[in-house]
């Protein structure tokens, strides 16, 4: 049994946990996951260029003109 499961089972014998706060907590759950998908479905995309700009502290004459080509 994976450890979830026994969390969600000693909850509920201790009375903690029942189906109500239970789906509660899953439909909030759900809610946020949806939430920053649509958030982050409405973040522009980087450039091409990107790629070399923000990941080589210093462009070297292949990777330059491997940007040009891309670009």
């Amino acid at each position: 049994k994976g450890p979830v499961l026994r969390i969600e089972k000693f909850m509920e014998k201790k009375g903690l946990l029942d189906d109500n706060y239970k789906n509660k907590v899953l439909s909030e759950a759900k809610q946020k996951i949806e939430d920053a998908v649509e958030q982050f479905e409405k973040v522009k995309a980087p450039s091409k260029d990107d790629m070399f700009r923000f990941v080589y502290a210093e462009m070297t004459p292949r990777l330059k003109e491997e940007m040009k080509e891309l670009t």
